[in-house]
């Protein structure tokens, strides 16, 4: 008996080590895309502060340089010819995008929030149970640019690619299993691996 439930153990154990490494993964990749988003040009909340150099304040308090920014309710910057500047309102107001509020991970994926998406897993779905908050929580603290705090438009863009790319949490595996292994000296493929989409994030493909 104890044999049986060392082993068990170990075996759940290592199934909560494998789901902890693929969310990790699937978190440090989406973040990492969402660090290079907030970095760029036209996330740059300019809602009270303006944009610096040649960059257009947009109606909605961000900075970048096309017609989306430069154009109608362009708030600063050289705007286009004929844009009807916005004034923004105290606090950095105007709603929209700009009303965005960082804070820390934990207090943005609350739990109710969290349960509320996860609510929808039917019983028969092969990942039922596996995406958990903590795990989620987790990978993301681990993640260097994380810094403490995170917007609400980044973590319902995360959710919502999580939830496009595993069948709205339903799968941890993808359908289509296949190999997916294509010749390559830079990203040889292992023996006996297969690359097909796991976690959140269905990335296939050795090279990927």
């Amino acid at each position: 008996p104890h044999s049986s439930l060392s082993h068990s153990l170990l075996q759940n154990k290592g199934k909560m080590a494998n789901q902890r490494a693929i969310l990790k993964n699937a978190l440090i990749l989406v973040l990492f895309t969402l660090t290079i988003i907030t970095k760029s040009a036209f996330s740059q909340n300019c809602g009270t502060n303006g944009c610096a150099g040649n960059l257009c304040c947009s109606r909605y308090g961000y900075c970048g340089t096309t017609a989306a920014y430069c154009g109608t309710g362009c708030r600063s910057g050289p705007c286009s010819s004929g844009a009807t500047p916005v004034t923004p309102t105290p606090g950095g107001g105007g709603g929209g995008l700009n009303a965005d509020p960082r804070d820390t991970i934990e207090n943005v994926v609350t739990p109710t929030f969290f349960d509320g998406i996860m609510s929808k897993v039917v019983n028969s779905c092969p990942a039922k149970g596996f995406y958990t908050r903590q795990a989620f929580i987790s990978a993301a603290q681990s993640f260097p640019a994380y810094q403490g705090t995170v917007a609400k438009r980044e973590i319902a863009a995360m959710m919502a690619q999580f939830s496009h790319e595993s069948g709205s949490f339903c799968y941890k595996e993808e359908i289509a299993r296949k190999t997916y292994c294509k010749a390559s000296t830079d990203y040889p493929c292992q023996p006996g691996k297969d690359y097909y989409g796991r976690g959140p994030i269905q990335i296939t493909w050795n090279y990927n």
